[in-house]
């Protein structure tokens, strides 16, 4: 008789355990220095604008390990080119920047600046939440020039937009790509076909590219 109270106690008690845990509410958590696609505090993007302050306001800014810019040289501007609500901080440099500039492209996330990427060709403009940017290359002695697409997936290639994903507009002649050396022809209809999917059909967005004054930095990264 008592193995048969044991047996029916223990089986209460599993039932009400079983009860308990159907009842309890669902919970989410979140690291204290992570955000997610859909919201970004304003404590994080404060978080976010000191770090790009600091960064700008270096005497050098590293373009790779064996080239660095005066930050006095460079400009800089924020924009949205990943999947996420946080703001990305471009960085511009080159000789005749306003103009012609390379970018490098920089977000905060887990509590550090990360390098996106860094654009192999003079900056056009970006295509919103795609990773993609708009570039072009006096490419050959004739200084013709080429339009390039360059999707980074931020896996492989250590931050150089040009190692990813290409594609090339050059005259009427159409090419398509992984980095700056190996290419292939396709036709109109298919360049145009593999923009539409790269971009997802998005405009190109311009970014003004801001002198990297205290005044600037204090102005559009507050």
């Amino acid at each position: 008789m008592k193995k048969t109270f044991a047996r029916k106690l223990g089986a209460f008690v599993i039932l009400m355990m079983c009860m308990l845990f159907a009842a309890a509410p669902a919970q989410t958590w979140a690291a204290s220095n992570t955000y997610t696609t859909s919201k970004v505090t304003k404590t994080q993007k404060k978080k976010a604008y000191a770090a790009y302050k600091k960064l700008l306001s270096k005497s050098q800014i590293k373009v790779d390990k064996w080239y660095s810019v005066k930050s006095s040289d460079v400009y800089f501007n924020i924009g949205y080119i990943n999947n996420d609500k946080m703001p990305d901080l471009f960085v511009f440099y080159g000789a005749g920047a306003r103009n012609y500039a390379n970018a490098m492209i920089y977000t905060y996330k887990n509590g550090k600046v990360k390098k996106i990427g860094t654009t192999g060709g003079d900056f056009l403009g970006y295509y919103k939440k795609t990773m993609v940017c708009q570039t072009t290359s006096r490419s050959d002695a004739y200084g013709n020039v080429g339009t390039y697409y360059e999707k980074a997936n931020g896996k492989s290639n250590k931050g150089d937009l040009l190692k990813y994903t290409s594609l090339i507009k050059k005259g009427a002649e159409y090419k398509v790509g992984v980095g700056n050396y190996s290419y292939s022809k396709i036709s109109k209809s298919s360049f145009n076909a593999k923009l539409r999917s790269l971009t997802k059909g998005k405009k190109l967005t311009r970014v003004k590219m801001l002198n990297n004054t205290a005044a600037n930095r204090d102005a559009i990264l507050k």
